[in-house]
């Protein structure tokens, strides 16, 4: 597929009027035949790194990549730097992009003048554009627009390009005001056969509109009575992992499918809310040796299936089953796999069985619980898991995740350090086995950020995982936080506005997002994010809490006093104490409440470790500023996440 400088599909050329087909209908064979002119040209005689620079960009975004032509990826594959390449320290592709530009400036100023295919590298951008030059036979001919085919057009039918190529003889031969008529219109005609040819005859009929996203429901069991929730969360969770590697789709993540677990809920219903083209439903049944599988593909829209199959497998046939699936759905919604997509698609990262079993229940125990001792126990499968089969890099990943997630809950000093070095340790097994593993970069990432303060390493390792997975909700989720906290507010704000377009409904995306706005001081925006997510879900309680901190930022008293309220309501604090909360405030106004939130943290600091930026801010707030700094060096040597 031709891609536009952005990234998207370019618009079709509409001028007309040169004398070959490969001018008014370039394709990709046109486009590198024209590089290679470039290459060979005078500007680029010695050029042998621009060469390299030019050859690689245009590549990339004839094959769809467009998207993945950022610094970093650009300075390691085409200029060598080591992985360790920082954009922000070092300026080689943007000072690289400002030559190339000047030098394809100058071919088409004099060799170049009258080639008919224009390559552009737009300022600030590394994706190419490919344009038509305007015919200058041609004085109605609209003005050099980008050219690039959808891939389901690339090679237009024959019959499209036999009008094409006689509309182009007349024009050699007429030249009367007649000729000149009928040409028009034959061309006209060219265009409505390119146009709707391959939208009739080149897709089913029972596809219509392409289908850009997808949710992979959690399977049921076939049987009640035998159902295995393992087993009916682990399908739809490797097919997840396996269609989220294909950038053509976006595929919602296996947190946002999982409110849907278990018997009565209707696939379309859950469609419709997550905000997809088609859902992927299934059953599944384990009895003895052997596995049963149904699974449907259904077009959100109208309910129309778009495909459906059955298996019946021996249960060590449980990839290959997962693998036809797969091959299937891209079938179905005629998905052109392009570079390493298809090896990702079949891609195993274990034969064993045993060690799959114990891998599903870590995986489920990590997304589904949600609490420290859910990811103790995913931590005890994944080890199992990896007992089994010391190379799977799959299971050292969700270690590192569960033991990051231990971290992050707040341990003490002693128990946060111990679980991050391992956490570091899965992460690093796990990438020397597959280097390619978006999850173990993210895991990476966030130890350098949350607990290593390293920002460089952070970084690196946030956008490795964006090139590999550009649709991975969590990485721009988590990119995004460290944006932030650098200052960089404006790309923060991007990458969770990416994060929502991929997990819409995901109540830590729609929190972070409000999070950010509030670190950006753009309360307001804040505010309005933190009702949105609480509209998600409204027993949201940390929402509520979050939401009467900014209130509290504008000076917005009783506003942040219900809020505060209505969280502590949610976390289980008693009528007793919400009527003293009340009264308090009543009596002393805000400061009254900020000093008794002060001594209860104290209170509990004194029994217990407190992993809170409690007694800092409450300090801070009631304008005691030596104190509330004694705390942040305690909070700076203990390395809370919340410091960093």
């Amino acid at each position: 597929m031709l891609e536009g400088p952005d990234g998207g599909k370019a618009g079709r050329a509409t001028a007309v009027g040169s004398e070959t087909l490969e001018s008014l209908q370039p394709e990709a064979a046109a486009i590198r035949a024209q590089v290679e002119k470039i290459l060979a040209s005078k500007p680029f005689l010695n050029a042998e790194r621009l060469k390299r620079f030019l050859r690689f960009i245009v590549d990339q975004t004839l094959q769809g990549q467009a998207d993945r032509l950022k610094e970093y990826l650009i300075a390691t594959e085409v200029f060598d730097r080591k992985d360790t390449f920082d954009p922000r320290l070092h300026s080689i592709v943007r000072v690289e992009a400002t030559n190339l530009r000047s030098k394809l400036k100058e071919y088409y100023e004099n060799e170049g003048a009258t080639e008919p295919v224009l390559i552009d590298l737009a300022k600030g951008r590394y994706a190419v554009a490919f344009r038509l030059r305007k015919p200058s036979s041609c004085a109605a001919a609209t003005p050099s627009a980008e050219i690039a085919a959808p891939a389901s057009r690339q090679g237009v039918e024959p019959a499209a390009k036999r009008v094409l190529r006689y509309a182009a003889l007349l024009a050699r031969w007429a030249r009367s005001r007649k000729a000149l008529v009928v040409f028009a219109l034959l061309a006209g005609l060219a265009a409505i056969l390119a146009h709707f040819w391959p939208t009739r005859f080149s897709r089913p009929a029972h596809l219509g509109e392409a289908v850009r996203s997808i949710a992979v429901i959690p399977f049921k069991p076939l049987a009640a009575e035998a159902g295995d929730v393992y087993l009916e969360f682990g399908m739809a969770d490797a097919l997840i992992t396996r269609l989220s590697n294909l950038q053509q789709i976006t595929v919602r993540p296996t947190a946002a499918v999982l409110k849907y677990t278990g018997p009565g809920h209707d696939p379309l219903a859950a469609g419709q809310a997550l905000k997809v083209d088609a859902v992927l439903d299934g059953k599944v049944q384990r009895s003895g040796d052997r596995i049963r599988v149904t699974v449907q593909l259904v077009r959100v829209r109208d309910g129309a299936p778009l495909w459906a199959e059955t298996f019946d497998e021996k249960f060590t046939h449980i990839f290959a089953v997962q693998d036809s699936i797969s091959r299937q759905v891209v079938q179905a919604l005629m998905l052109k796999l392009t570079g390493e997509e298809p090896i990702r698609l079949a891609k195993h990262y274990t034969k064993n069985t045993e060690a799959y079993e114990l891998y599903l229940k870590g995986r489920y125990h990590l997304e589904t619980k949600g609490s420290p001792e859910g990811w103790k126990k995913s931590v005890e499968y994944f080890q199992q898991a990896i007992e089994k089969d010391p190379g799977y890099a799959l299971a050292y990943a969700g270690l590192a995740d569960s033991y990051s997630m231990g971290h992050f809950w707040g341990a003490p000093p002693a128990a946060q350090k111990e679980a991050v070095s391992k956490a570091r340790g899965a992460a690093r097994k796990a990438l020397q086995m597959d280097a390619q593993l978006a999850e173990a970069h993210i895991s990476l990432g966030q130890i350098h950020f949350r607990y290593d303060w390293n920002w460089r390493d952070a970084e690196r390792e946030f956008q490795r995982a964006l090139d590999l997975n550009p649709n991975h909700p969590l990485a721009h989720q988590h990119y995004g936080a460290y944006l932030t906290a650098m200052g960089r507010h404006d790309e923060a704000i991007a990458e969770l506005k990416r994060a929502q377009e991929l997990d819409p409904l995901s109540l830590t995306v729609n929190a972070t997002s409000a999070w950010i706005f509030v670190q950006a001081r753009r309360y307001d925006q804040g505010i309005e994010q933190y009702r949105k997510t609480i509209e998600l879900d409204p027993n949201f309680a940390a929402a509520h809490q979050y939401l009467a901190g900014t209130y509290e930022s504008k000076g917005m008293w009783d506003e942040a006093i219900a809020e505060h309220i209505k969280a502590r309501s949610l976390q289980g604090h008693s009528a007793e104490t919400l009527a003293v909360f009340r009264a308090t405030y009543q009596a002393s106004g805000i400061r009254g409440i900020w000093r008794k939130e002060l001594a209860l943290a104290l209170e509990q600091a004194r029994r217990q470790y407190d992993p809170s930026d409690r007694i800092p801010k409450y300090y801070t707030m009631l304008g005691e500023k030596d104190a509330a700094f004694e705390w942040l060096e305690k909070a700076y040597a203990d390395r809370l996440p919340v410091a960093g």
